[in-house]
């Protein structure tokens, strides 16, 4: 199964997390998005929010490397909805599992996603 991880400014992922991607996914693709307009509400600089999610998306990447599945990792600028629904396209993923954040625009984000996707979405 093909898997889309995006991930947003202010997430932590923890292990046990990641571990239930390595049992569902033989490939993933973990999706680093920057949408400055949103994110640079939420807190701090837009360059603080590209040096936090580069970060985040290499150590994720390498811990799903180590477990064995088939990984790339994406930084990409623009609005969430949009990027997820493209690279889910282009990549031909089977689902994509986003984590939950209690940032006010997640609500949208979700009822965006549920009409415009293609594949599953997992909210966890």
């Amino acid at each position: 199964m093909k898997v889309i991880l995006p991930v947003l400014f202010g997430q932590d992922f923890e292990k046990a997390f990641l571990n239930n991607i390595v049992k569902e996914a033989d490939d993933a693709i973990v999706l680093g998005i920057v949408d400055a307009e949103r994110m640079g509400k939420a807190s701090g600089s837009e360059l603080g929010h590209i040096s936090e999610i580069e970060k985040k998306v290499e150590m994720i990447e390498d811990y799903l490397i180590r477990k064995g599945v088939n990984t790339k990792g994406i930084v990409q600028w623009g609005e969430i909805e949009r990027i997820i629904a493209n690279t889910a396209k282009l990549h031909k993923a089977n689902k994509v599992i986003l984590l939950f954040t209690p940032e006010d625009f997640f609500s949208k984000v979700v009822r965006n996603l549920k009409k415009d996707l293609k594949c599953t979405l997992d909210v966890v």
